[in-house]
């Protein structure tokens, strides 16, 4: 990846933090990805492949992230935020799959798996390492805004 292209994708994180402000929390960005994209997004844990830690896919009523089931808890947010990257960056459009991409109730998890499973997208490719800079700046922000109120205050928020 090009350090302008680095440059700008920090830029614009960066922004949508600042946004976001002293609200800002991962579910605070999910409502912004739903504001952006003008769809709910909803993330889900789901059995596949072991060789896959999650995706994204814009159906035609919902974004959906799926998250491997047998995934550690800590690494939940992490893959999370990579994916919701995806969306930021524009790497997913509306509907994956043009006229023919289905709703939540007509979407095949497990093919579209094997899809993900075999398709040539390497973690070095730009568009993952553009989704992982941009999930790193998120997970550094909501770290940031975890660690500055106490426990006892946060949980009156949530």
């Amino acid at each position: 990846m090009s350090i302008q292209s680095f440059s700008k994708i920090k830029t614009l994180t960066l922004k949508i933090i600042d946004e976001l402000g002293k609200d800002f929390s991962i579910d605070s960005i999910r409502c912004f990805i739903e504001q952006i994209r003008n769809k709910p997004l909803l993330i889900q844990r789901a059995t596949i492949p072991n060789s896959i830690n999650g995706f994204v896919v814009g159906l035609a009523d919902v974004d959906l992230i799926v998250i491997a089931a047998n995934v550690d808890d800590v690494l939940v947010k992490a893959i999370c935020t990579h994916e919701m990257g995806h969306l930021l960056a524009g790497h997913i459009p509306l509907v994956s799959f043009g006229s023919d991409t289905p709703s939540l109730d007509n979407f095949n998890l497990e093919d579209f798996a094997k899809i993900v499973l075999y398709r040539d997208n390497r973690y070095e490719s730009r568009q993952e390492q553009e989704a992982e800079y941009i999930g790193r700046f998120l997970l550094a922000a909501d770290y940031r805004y975890e660690s500055t109120i106490p426990p006892h205050v946060r949980h009156m928020f949530r």
